[in-house]
């Protein structure tokens, strides 16, 4: 598993935790919302109220007036409270009365017979709720195009078949040797590329072309490297080579590693004995 994939997949993880807990928030807090309008019609004072003003702006607002008495009650003294309710699922006009219970603790809190407590709550955990179920639906989204984007780039290409035509013994003009030296030995006419430059620009000019075996062997003074990334960066890209098969000298420089990582990105690789 490469490095890459293991950043994505971390980031994917971390979009979608973080999501969901953002998302449970909303879900929560309207929750222990429904909870304590409960709690209020149980526990709370019943009292009168009567809307004597409304807006219509960002939704609608009700003002209630109503009077009720303070924590801890002296002499059952009453005092008038004016306290405004959102237009969530009701909007009464101005001179309607509405049933409510206030709590004795904080006279000012309410729930009102149609369901809906005093003061705009619970706005900011909206927001967040909304936020992190886009950002884990980003997560998920992420995740399924990083796996497709895995298995395709892992996928082997098709393995030389000596029986079909074509797939025994290479071609000399679908052979691509990148080496300097002649340690392949004798066999078919080939095409050299004698340093990582020569093989780079031969690559591009084949491209798209069908390459039935590209040997890497070593070349002194200079690094197969820039062919191996570019061979990677085509494979990610999905624009991979037609290569059938890549052959490996063991002498060339990080010759287990070129196998490796060649092997990853879904090249048919061996290494000669």
């Amino acid at each position: 598993m490469t490095g890459w994939w293991q950043l994505t997949r971390w980031t994917s993880t971390i979009c979608i935790v973080v999501g969901l807990a953002l998302g449970w928030v909303w879900v929560d807090t309207f929750r222990d919302l429904d909870r304590w309008k409960d709690e209020l019609r149980r526990t709370g004072v019943p009292a009168q109220g009567y809307v004597y003003d409304r807006t219509d702006e960002q939704g609608g607002t009700m003002y209630f007036r109503y009077q009720a008495a303070e924590f801890p009650a002296r002499a059952r003294q009453l005092y008038t409270y004016e306290r405004w309710v959102p237009c969530n699922t009701l909007c009464l006009a101005p001179g309607s009365t509405s049933q409510i219970w206030y709590n004795p603790a904080d006279p000012g809190d309410f729930v009102t017979s149609f369901d809906e407590l005093s003061f705009e709550r619970g706005n900011w955990q909206v927001a967040l709720g909304v936020g992190g179920l886009l950002l884990a639906v980003y997560g998920v989204g992420r995740s399924v195009a990083d796996l497709a984007n895995l298995r395709r780039d892992s996928r082997p290409a098709a393995r030389p078949n000596p029986a079909v035509p074509g797939q025994g013994r290479p071609a000399g003009k679908s052979v691509l040797l990148i080496n300097s030296t002649n340690l392949f030995g004798a066999g078919p006419p080939v095409r050299r590329a004698r340093s990582s430059a020569e093989a780079l620009a031969l690559l591009e000019k084949l491209r798209g072309e069908h390459i039935e075996e590209l040997r890497i062997g070593p070349t002194p003074g200079d690094s197969v490297r820039p062919v191996v990334e570019w061979l990677r960066d085509e494979a990610s890209s999905g624009t991979r080579p037609r290569i059938d098969r890549i052959l490996v000298h063991p002498d060339s420089p990080h010759a287990i590693n070129v196998t490796r990582v060649l092997r990853e990105y879904g090249y048919w690789v061996s290494m000669m004995s």
